[in-house]
């Protein structure tokens, strides 16, 4: 039965010991053993590696079998000798052979009796054995374990177990073992696995699936990819796509069995980069596998193409450059030469082909002049005895009688021939010649042109340094060129009036260095180094270098002083006119507004015993008041510019507000849309409303009365692309788009114009006010109207990062009454009798100055009496005395809490605008409104000063 159940493997065991152990490869006859039975325990059984032929009868089947066993006869012995064999029931030795008490270190006597435990290191790998041995049994009859076993005197064995019980039925009658030991096959597959993880070389293993299956380190070294990420993804998607069909190839001859096959190949590196890969491989169609050695032969493979290049460049020298290529040889003590190489461009050159040229005395032939003939004898001689090389222009004579000018070059080459060679280069340079005349002629067409051009031009390099300058130059500076010539031509002039403080802005660098594009109509005020002053238009054109790279411009400079001041004196008189043209409608408004202001306070004093009337002809009264008022402030906005008073703001609510009070009383619809997170700006509430108000005005005029009026509000990231005349940046944009007939084309660039209207009624200041509010704005309004579509107002507004916080226009109602001491200075005993009295009816206690020393007077003495002034309103302008500015100069320095206010009838002054700067804590215009004093006060605080006052 011991026999019976051994015969399997001892089969095995023999094919394993027929060839040598002594190998180092991958793919020895044990390891294949092990793969082998590996497989077999997968398929649940297991068969001999030779099955017999079906059709071999039995008693050729017995035959064969003797003669197999006797010619394995000696194997046999040597497989007895090596293997440990034994029997164990109940995991406990029966018997042994010699070879396991050799392998084991025990006797017999040692070992029978006991358990296997004995031979275990550890109980865990013990009871391992013992789990696997039984469930490979019961799958396949037999059980194979790799484990190890712990010698006598301490050291360790590895060893394949393999176990086949005497009944299958009844593990407990026992069973054989075999112990192979492979203590030393385990050192050499390490060594083999060390080499495999060291090799520079690419070791792999791959699937016939195209999968690789196992991979060493150096393909991620090589490749940049991952081991995961190789393994993960078919193989050919590593492979340039230019090889994978040779790849596919390849594999197919390797998965059809063929012997081992050498190719290259490239693949794809992590970086992007490509790798070439020199390929040994074989297959083991049994397994499905192949196993391959690849090595990285980029660097050979750039050797190889530098040195293909390198020779095609000289085989390209002598047969493709521009110039001709000839080379000869004299033997020494041979009194003539021949050419061994003339190349395609030497014979287009000559004419002549080398059959021709050898054929002939080629002096003869190139250079039929006698003058030449011996010019070139001359030079030949002097490059034979080698102290010569000639370098220089020749005319010869081609085939065709052509004459032709040549560039040539001749020197004697050290080689390792025994006839000294000769190299001779020919350059065709006629049309260079012509060239190089016509271009001295134009360059001396272009002097005389730039010395008789009524423009200065001038020549700078790339740092700015003046090259070239015509003799204009010399009249517009006031000195000789040459002074200037080598200096920065920012040196040469000063700057005196542009808003972009430079002669040339970054932007216009920008433009003319990287766009690469010419600038044209720049204007600008100049001082020269000679003291001339002048206007200036300014022409700037880039140039490039051959390879595109920016290297200086060409400037001109066209006075236009005298055309500057023509058109200034036009424009006074054209102003003149419009103002001429202005007065009568002007004076005609005021009149009506007086009229009905002085109709409506006459009316109030007849009424006197009717209150009712009195409140109805004063609200009249103060309707006429508003209106003269907004005039008035319209004529300055315009006229003087009135600076904006900004705080940072939002303007939806404006915006809906000012609309809807233009379009009272019209059957004109509104319709909004806003975005919900609109960016705050800076901006002069009052002043952004009038733009708003004249904006609805014009359109509700334009449509008769009636439509719709759309209105969005948005915000905008605009760059340079834009179109725009804005630096870059966020913006709020306001769309007004109405559904009138729109602008006709002719007349859209004129609406913008001062005094411009087309209406039978008004002033044409309306557009123009707004434009200018926008400007100081430093926003921008444009209209676009597209024929029969209505017009669409634009409004452009920089979104400010002020870190104020917003207000919005409908703020919370300001109580109008308040408490604490007012000290009020104006020069007019009116106003200050009206101020007076608004503030006394408001709750406030009032006193007034007549001027600015009266007031800082009345001050002290209030506060060395203890019952200082709360606040103080000063008038901005006092004539013959001290002004607001010049009084919280006065007072700020003793007394560093004093609280003013400004006030001033000009809207254009800018201690309005920027009351802060000054010490001021708000400012307000002239004239007074009850409401509008009311609120001033009541945000400076001046509750707050009187409660905190003991």
């Amino acid at each position: 039965k011991k026999k019976a159940a051994g015969a399997v493997l001892y089969c095995q065991l023999t094919d394993v010991f027929t060839e040598p152990r002594e190998t180092h490869g991958d793919d020895t006859n044990f390891s294949r053993f092990l793969r082998k039975n590996q497989k077999k325990k997968e398929k649940g059984r297991c068969v001999r590696k030779r099955a017999r032929p079906k059709s071999q009868p039995v008693s050729d089947q017995s035959a064969t079998a003797d003669a197999t066993r006797r010619s394995r006869a000696k194997p046999r012995t040597s497989v007895t000798a090596l293997i440990g064999t034994g029997i164990m029931a109940e995991r406990v030795f029966t018997d042994m052979n010699d070879a396991l008490c050799r392998m084991t270190g025990y006797d017999r006597n040692e070992l029978i009796g006991k358990n296997t435990r004995l031979l275990y290191p550890s109980r865990e790998e013990y009871e391992y054995v013992g789990r696997e041995r039984l469930a490979q049994i019961r799958l396949a009859g037999s059980g194979t374990v790799e484990t190890r076993w712990k010698h006598k005197n301490g050291s360790f064995v590895d060893v394949i177990l393999n176990f086949v019980p005497f009944d299958k039925t009844d593990y407990s009658r026992g069973m054989s073992f075999t112990a192979l030991d492979v203590t030393a096959w385990k050192k050499t597959r390490n060594e083999r696995d060390r080499l495999f993880m060291l090799s520079v070389d690419m070791f792999c293993i791959a699937g016939f699936d195209g999968y690789f299956k196992q991979l060493n380190p150096s393909w991620s070294r090589v490749l940049g990819w991952s081991t995961e990420e190789l393994l993960s993804r078919p193989w050919i998607e590593f492979v340039h796509p230019e090889d994978r069909t040779a790849t596919q190839g390849v594999k197919e001859r390797l998965v059809d069995g063929k012997t081992i096959i050498s190719f290259e190949n490239r693949y794809l590196c992590k970086d992007g980069s490509v790798c070439w890969l020199s390929w040994d491989s074989y297959p083991v169609p049994e397994e499905n596998l192949m196993y391959g050695v690849a090595r990285d032969v980029t660097e050979q493979k750039l050797r190889e193409a530098e040195y293909h290049d390198e020779l095609h460049f000289r085989t390209a020298i002598v047969d493709s450059i521009a110039e001709g290529v000839a080379v000869y040889y004299k033997t020494h003590g041979e009194p003539e030469s021949r050419f061994t190489i003339w190349n395609e461009k030497m014979a287009e050159i000559t004419g002549y082909t080398l059959k021709e040229i050898n054929s002939a005395d080629w002096i003869a032939t190139l250079f039929p002049e006698p003058r030449s003939q011996e010019k070139a004898r001359i030079r030949k001689d002097g490059v034979y005895a080698g102290k010569q090389v000639v370098n220089e222009e020749w005319t010869i004579t081609r085939k065709n009688g052509e004459r032709r000018i040549v560039a040539v070059y001749a020197a004697a080459l050290a080689t390792r021939y025994p006839e000294t060679r000769y190299l001779v280069t020919a350059l065709d340079i006629t049309d260079r010649k012509k060239a190089e005349e016509e271009i001295r002629r134009e360059q001396e067409l272009l002097a005389r042109i730039t010395s008789l051009s009524p423009i200065g031009i001038v020549q700078v390099d790339r740092e700015g340094c003046i090259r070239f300058g015509n003799s204009r130059i010399e009249k517009l500076i006031g000195v000789a060129k040459e002074s200037v010539l080598g200096k920065f031509y920012v040196d040469t002039v000063t700057l005196i009036q542009d808003e972009k403080g430079v002669v040339i802005s970054p932007e216009e660098r920008i433009k003319i260095e990287d766009l690469k594009e010419p600038i044209y109509g720049v204007e600008r005020t100049l001082t020269f180094l000679g003291g001339r002053r002048l206007v200036v238009m300014l022409n700037i054109a880039p140039l490039f270098d051959r390879q595109g790279n920016y290297d200086g411009a060409v400037i001109t400079f066209q006075d236009i002083s005298e055309a500057r001041r023509t058109e200034q004196e036009l424009l006074k008189k054209e102003k003149l006119e419009s103002l001429g043209a202005l007065a009568g409608g002007i004076a005609h408004d005021f009149r009506n507004l007086l009229e009905g202001i002085f109709g409506s306070i006459e009316m109030a004093k007849l009424s006197v015993e009717n209150p009712a009337e009195v409140q109805q002809y004063l609200r009249m009264a103060l309707g006429a008041f508003d209106r003269a008022k907004h005039l008035t402030e319209q004529l300055l906005t315009f006229a003087k510019g009135g600076a904006p008073v900004r705080q940072t703001a939002y303007v939806t609510d404006l915006v809906r507000e000012a609309t809807e009070f233009a379009l009272s009383g019209s059957a004109v619809e509104a319709r909004y849309r806003a975005d919900g997170d609109l960016w705050p700006v800076s901006i002069d509430q009052n002043q952004m409303a009038q733009v708003v108000n004249n904006l609805v005005l014009n359109a509700r005029q334009a449509m008769e009365h009636k439509g719709t009026i759309e209105i969005s509000l948005g915000n905008r990231g605009l760059t340079r692309q834009s179109g725009l005349p804005l630096p870059p940046g966020r913006y709020v944009e306001i769309k007004l788009k109405d559904s009138g007939p729109g602008i006709p084309p002719e007349l859209i660039g004129k609406i913008f114009d001062p005094f411009y209207t087309t209406k039978d009624t008004g002033s044409g200041l309306g557009l123009s006010v707004s434009y200018s509010i926008i400007k100081k704005h430093d926003g921008h309004l444009t209209v676009v109207s597209p024929p029969g579509e209505g017009a669409s107002f634009f409004i452009y507004l920089p979104a400010t990062d002020s870190g104020e916080a917003p207000v919005h226009s409908h703020a919370a109602a300001v109580p109008l009454r308040g408490k604490g001491r007012v000290l009020v200075m104006d020069d007019e005993e009116v106003v200050l009798k009206v101020t007076a009295d608004m503030l006394t009816s408001l709750g406030y206690a009032v006193a007034t100055a007549r001027g600015g020393k009266e007031a800082i007077r009345m001050y002290k003495e209030s506060e060395a009496a203890k019952e200082p002034f709360d606040v103080l309103i000063l008038d901005l302008t006092v004539p013959g005395d001290l002004g607001g500015v010049e009084v919280m100069a006065a007072l700020a320095s003793d007394y560093p809490a004093v609280t003013a206010i400004v006030a001033s009838g000009y809207s254009d002054e800018h201690v309005l605008a920027s009351p802060a700067r000054f010490g001021f804590a708000a400012s307000i215009r002239k004239p007074y409104r009850v409401k509008g004093i009311a609120a001033v006060l009541q945000t400076v605080g001046v509750r707050k000063h009187t409660q905190d006052r003991p």
